[in-house]
């Protein structure tokens, strides 16, 4: 489960160095993966830098297209609110679309809806074909592939205030042949 925050300092590799003040993900992932009953997932990552908040919503269905994993949170004001009602904009195809008009839906603990319109602002497509190989860019053809649509986006609070992040938003073929 990947968390995001503000991340400011300098990356210094060998001779190289780079300063760096932006939004960033904690990444917690490892190892292979057995990937066959997974079906699709669609995830959110946002900061928004003026409030210092961050959004999260993720959601997971295995091969026989059952909701697996639904959890969301909004960190605001210090305080960590996490929801299990919501929604995450899922891909439509091989080439991460839609790519606008995307929203992330969530019913806070006082039961408002919270609904922010966001958009990919580029992005690339990673297939898994098994046993857990990863291949640049659609591999078309290959029996079980999952397409992974690796997206930067950009999404807007309630109040105007505009967040980025990264957004994953995996599918088989199978599911918009």
């Amino acid at each position: 489960h990947e968390q995001g925050f503000l991340a400011r300092g300098t990356l210094s590799v060998g001779d190289r160095s780079w300063d760096i003040d932006g939004v960033a993900y904690r990444d917690h992932s490892w190892g292979p993966r057995e990937m066959s009953d997974f079906g699709e997932d669609a995830y959110v990552a946002l900061v928004f830098p003026e409030s210092r908040r961050a959004v999260q919503g993720v959601m997971i269905w295995n091969g026989s297209g059952d909701v697996v994993l639904r959890a969301f949170y909004v960190f605001e004001n210090g305080r960590m609110e996490l929801m299990s009602e919501g929604s995450v904009p899922r891909a439509q195809d091989c080439s991460s679309n839609p790519r606008t008009g995307l929203e992330l839906v969530m019913i806070r603990e006082n039961g408002e809806k919270l609904v922010l319109p966001g958009e990919a602002v580029n992005g690339v497509t990673i297939s898994i074909v098994d046993p857990n190989r990863n291949i640049n860019g659609a591999a078309h053809g290959e029996p079980g592939v999952l397409y992974l649509n690796e997206d930067l986006i950009r999404y807007t609070w309630p109040d105007g205030e505009v967040g980025y992040g990264h957004s994953e938003r995996a599918i088989r073929p199978a599911a918009f042949m």
